[in-house]
């Protein structure tokens, strides 16, 4: 791999890590001291058979991706520690205000380069991205088969595989989540929250992501070239749980009470403009209590509501390739079947306390007879 696989990758205009996200202490050190040295930094313990990391890509010119081994520790202040972690460590809090802990997608695209896979585009205009995670795919099948036969549970190219395999080894020196160690101490206000299942596939979710930010922008700037609608998709700012959650003590995150938690926090923010629903072909997010809470919580609070898919907004998606026009079809027979009272989670008090609040819902302006989880399902 070479940078021409990140030049070419990447739309003209996306920026890069210096553009799209402020330089902060303990985010990337100086490159040039590791090229005279041919220095690799230490891979921070990948799994056994995982394919060698691109070192070309990891240090030229300083693109968003902060390595383990190319990380600067900060000095004072010192960090807010949280309580331990399950392996007895303290885990760090570097952005306390939940509503600052945002992803640009300009950071995502480049991890998803150098860690997951390539991007190539449909059309000239790059508009139509098409994300492969061929790479984490690769490290999943060799992390299963060293694992063979050790009880572990068998990795899919999806967000579990990035949480275990990419976002802990990043990660562990600091004990913060990744948006932290991407946005440095002053943080990324989030603009758009994205829900989503962790079990869908990670190049479909990142397409789906990437797709949305060019539609968004152009909707926004219907007057702007391809290259400024380019760069202002790169600088959208994201909630994605397991990129803005610190993994290391989901416990301490989520807080004591549905208030505390960070989709209560973000999703009522006055900060965040709008909600977007990652679905899959299965749309398997609403069947997630969290998804249905999050779809909810956003009907309550007012805020606008989009599902989004692998070719975009569904709402925005024109039939004018047979491809898509399939596609629309088979989401709507599919989403005919969606009923937010049969959502399952893996936590039986989550979930009846999720089913508490959605029993509670009230409609409101052109949704106003709508009552409880049957109003729910009406207006979805």
């Amino acid at each position: 791999a070479s940078l021409a696989k990140v030049s070419q990758a990447l739309p003209p205009a996306l920026p890069s890590a210096a553009a799209a996200v402020a330089p902060q202490a303990g985010t990337l050190a100086d490159a040039s001291e590791d090229e005279a040295s041919g220095s690799d930094g230490d891979d921070g313990g990948a799994p056994a058979g995982a394919p060698a990391k691109p070192a070309a890509v990891s240090r030229a010119q300083n693109l968003a991706i902060p390595e383990v081994g190319h990380v600067v520790k900060p000095v004072p202040p010192p960090p807010v520690l949280l309580p331990p972690s399950d392996d007895g460590r303290p885990a760090q809090v570097w952005v306390k205000d939940t509503t600052l802990r945002g992803v640009r997608l300009s950071s995502l695209l480049h991890f998803f380069l150098e860690h997951c896979g390539e991007i190539v585009y449909e059309d000239t205009e790059r508009f139509l991205p098409l994300c492969q995670a061929t790479s984490l795919a690769r490290l999943c099948n060799n992390f299963n088969q060293v694992q063979t036969g050790r009880g572990c549970r068998e990795l899919s190219a999806n967000l579990y595989a990035v949480e275990q395999l990419l976002i802990r080894r990043l990660t562990a020196d600091e004990r913060i989540s990744m948006s932290e160690l991407w946005g440095g101490r002053s943080g990324v206000q989030i603009n758009v929250f994205i829900s989503h299942w962790w079990g869908e596939d990670f190049g479909e979710f990142c397409q789906s992501t990437y797709r949305f930010s060019l539609m968004h922008a152009k909707a926004k700037n219907p007057f702007m070239d391809r290259l400024g609608i380019a760069h202002v998709a790169a600088g959208l700012s994201f909630y994605i749980c397991a990129l803005s959650n610190n993994q290391w003590n989901l416990k301490a995150e989520m807080g004591e009470c549905i208030e505390e938690s960070p989709f209560y926090k973000v999703i009522s923010a006055e900060t965040t403009d709008l909600v977007v629903m990652n679905v899959d072909q299965s749309a398997t997010a609403l069947l997630r209590a969290w998804c249905g809470f999050e779809f909810y919580f956003t009907h309550v609070v007012g805020k606008e509501f989009l599902l989004n898919t692998k070719f975009g907004p569904l709402q925005e998606l024109r039939p004018d390739r047979k491809i898509v026009e399939v596609w629309i079809k088979h989401m709507f027979e599919v989403l005919q079947d969606m009923d937010i009272r049969k959502a399952r989670a893996s936590q039986q008090d989550d979930l009846e306390m999720i089913q508490h609040r959605v029993d509670t819902f009230e409609g409101q302006g052109d949704y106003a007879d709508q009552r409880g989880a049957s109003g729910l399902n009406q207006i979805f």
